[in-house]
């Protein structure tokens, strides 16, 4: 009689410890939890807001910068969220106005946009930097906007329009027109955070 044969046997589908195959499975495994950890971490951590800005969360769902030391005040019958100190204010639209067919915000802001109304009707008034942007599928448009108010006072607008979830939300910033600035900087920060949570 012989000597014996040992065989080995492997299950199908299940490499060696050790092996390639084995390791480069565990390698893929580690990649993809590295991956997901990552991206969880990011969509959990937020910019903070610059030096003499807060981030507000706001009750009517929506999120933006706004200066310390303005006050909100709660939304009004016309559908406004405003954030006020002293002349200046900034005022917060979150989807008040539906869109009637294809969204045309260039056209809501020159003449429909009642937050606008003053620089329509005063006897003197002017208009200037109509921009429009593309982000994605959405159409945004800014202005800027100057008349002379009910107590003679020459004020100067930023105004921004945006069409989301089938209703267009508006961001306007009004000061005086000698501290031109100060309203161009709260604009400026109010439009580049305004998160809508629809």
């Amino acid at each position: 009689m012989g000597p014996r044969r040992m065989v080995c046997r492997r299950a199908v589908g299940r490499p060696a410890v050790g092996s390639r195959a084995g390791r480069l499975r565990d390698t893929r495994r580690l990649l993809v939890r590295v991956r997901w950890i990552s991206a969880t971490a990011a969509a959990q951590t937020k910019a903070p807001a610059p030096a003499g800005y807060t981030t507000q969360q706001d009750a009517e769902h929506f999120e933006i910068n706004v200066p310390n030391g303005w006050n909100r005040r709660g939304i009004n019958e016309s559908g406004q969220v405003r954030y006020t100190e002293g002349e200046f204010a900034l005022t917060v639209v979150p989807g008040r106005d539906k869109v009637e067919g294809n969204p045309d915000p260039a056209t809501y802001q020159k003449d429909k946009e009642p937050e606008l109304a003053p620089y329509r009707s005063s006897t003197w008034s002017s208009v200037g930097d109509i921009k429009s942007t593309k982000v994605g599928n959405q159409l945004r448009v800014t202005g800027r906007y100057t008349w002379i108010d009910g107590n003679g006072r020459s004020v100067v607008a930023r105004n921004f329009v945006v069409a989301l979830g089938g209703s267009y939300h508006v961001v306007l910033v009004t000061g005086p027109l000698d501290q031109e600035s100060k309203v161009t900087e709260a604009f400026e920060q109010a439009t580049a955070s305004y998160k809508t949570g629809g």
